[in-house]
């Protein structure tokens, strides 16, 4: 019960991206090589392997989960040969399935190594102290972590004591992971699912060992010691997901990458009150116009006003039209510079998703034209 879905989890399973299957395929590795560490057969390594690669397709950064495959193969009571083939099984499989997102880079990107977003360049120690704040905040809250940091820190500490190599492949695995992630400025909590698991885990040890140790002992004590920790441990699990149970009764949260019926009509709407060539600005919806609506886009909001003017007045020349949709607080002032210059009429309004609170003309489809 203890490694029930975290609120952020919740927050993510409905929209199609990568976190779920990057958990997913990274406890795959960490399951089948700790099967099969103390084994002959290179069967769970190549298993192994072939998860780490899958989990690499997935998310990058869940390379760092090779560290954690070495300590499970190398630090066993197995011959030096035996550790040396688990190692290379696991490695060779791996490499398998990575091989043609590597030829992918190698050939389109210039660099086998090479990263498909530009956003490496704004990692920075210097931002490190506020993300980890951020992460530590937002993961030990009391819908997430918060309410089970006892049991987690127990559980952390008996597992480290009863199994050193497991606990120190899991450490490595979650350290690693911190310490590739966090200089990025931009992290979001759920670029961390993947490791939730590890705390997830630690805590139900933590509250399973706690009530095992005192239903070892003989006396009523104990046993009344452990029924009051059973009872204490619901509570807890109570408190922590008492807003996340009620969500399938509350109106749907905008989530970046989902829709709902209604909006997902919004951009039919959109597609057929604008020419087919037509340009529409927008902020994070962009990209579902472009998708759903099949209209070119731009972002206004990440240009100087000279910039903007200059582009528009560009733009006119290719497009026959271009709107402007209000679905974000970034607009109000884009709105307000470009009436100096060109005439906004506004024609309807459109039930977009919206990520924001306190936008002024919400969902807002405006058409620009020059005076």
């Amino acid at each position: 019960t203890l490694v029930a879905t975290a609120n952020e989890q919740v927050n993510w399973a409905g929209v199609t991206m990568v976190d779920a299957q990057a958990e997913f395929f990274s406890v795959l590795a960490l399951y089948f090589a700790l099967r099969g560490r103390n084994r002959a057969s290179v069967l769970s390594p190549l298993l192994a392997g072939l998860a780490l690669g899958a989990a690499y397709w997935v998310r990058h950064t869940q390379l760092v989960l090779a560290l954690s495959l070495i300590v499970i193969f190398w630090l066993t009571n197995n011959s030096r040969s035996r550790r040396l083939r688990a190692l290379l099984a696991s490695g060779f499989a791996a490499l398998v399935i990575a091989l043609p997102d590597l030829w992918f880079h190698q050939s389109y990107l210039g660099g086998w190594l090479r990263p498909e977003s530009e956003e490496l360049a704004l990692f920075s120690i210097h931002g490190m102290r506020f993300t980890t704040y951020r992460m530590y905040a937002g993961a030990f809250a009391g819908f997430e972590f918060g309410w089970l940091v006892p049991v987690l820190i127990f559980g952390a500490i008996y597992f480290a004591r009863r199994a050193r190599t497991e606990f120190l492949a899991l450490a490595v695995w979650l350290l690693a992971s911190l310490a590739i992630q966090l200089p990025y400025p931009a992290l979001r909590l759920r670029d961390l699912l993947p490791e939730f698991s590890i705390l997830a885990f630690f805590a139900s040890y933590g509250a399973i060992a706690l009530v095992a140790i005192f239903l070892s002992k003989k006396r009523w004590r104990g046993q009344l010691a452990a029924g009051v920790i059973v009872f204490a441990l619901i509570e807890l699990l109570a408190l922590r997901v008492w807003s996340t149970s009620l969500r399938p009764f509350q109106p749907p949260r905008a989530i970046f990458g989902t829709v709902t019926e209604s909006q997902r009509t919004a951009f039919n709407q959109l597609a057929a009150l604008t020419p087919r060539d037509a340009l529409i600005g927008s902020t994070l919806n962009d990209g579902a116009v472009e998708l759903f609506a099949q209209r070119a886009t731009f972002r206004p909001a990440a240009w100087s006003a000279a910039e903007l003017r200059e582009f528009l007045t560009i733009v006119e020349k290719n497009h026959s039209a271009i709107f402007l949709v209000d679905d974000g607080n970034e607009m109000s002032a884009v709105r307000a510079d470009l009436e100096k210059d060109f005439t906004l009429e506004r024609l309807t309004r459109l039930d977009l998703p919206l990520f924001e609170e306190g936008i002024e003309e919400p969902g807002a489809l405006w058409k620009i034209e020059n005076k």
